[in-house]
């Protein structure tokens, strides 16, 4: 009789049980954002508050901070994923 390995306790072994919804040679749901989009979300972010309304008493130099702040994140390894565009709803 040959010993058994002994059994993790926790989480149940995701690789015997897990299931795949998702066909092999379909692209992925997401994928890297350019610099140039990366600068201008967070522009946006900057220069408008929480509603979407501007803020008050905003700076002109919002999109260079962006920017600014867009390189650093490439230089330092980041990668910021973004959703593939979907199918345009049929909502009025």
């Amino acid at each position: 009789m040959t010993a058994r390995p002994p059994r993790r306790i926790g989480a149940p072994d995701a690789l015997e049980h897990a299931r795949f919804d998702f066909e092999p040679d379909a692209e992925p749901p997401v994928a890297p954002a350019d610099l140039e989009e990366i600068a201008e979300a967070l522009a946006y972010v900057l220069r408008h508050d929480e509603r979407g309304r501007p803020r008050r008493g905003a700076i002109a130099g919002w999109d260079f901070a962006a920017g600014f702040a867009a390189e650093h994140l490439a230089r330092a390894g980041f990668v910021v994923m973004k959703r593939r565009p979907g199918r345009p709803n049929r909502a009025g």
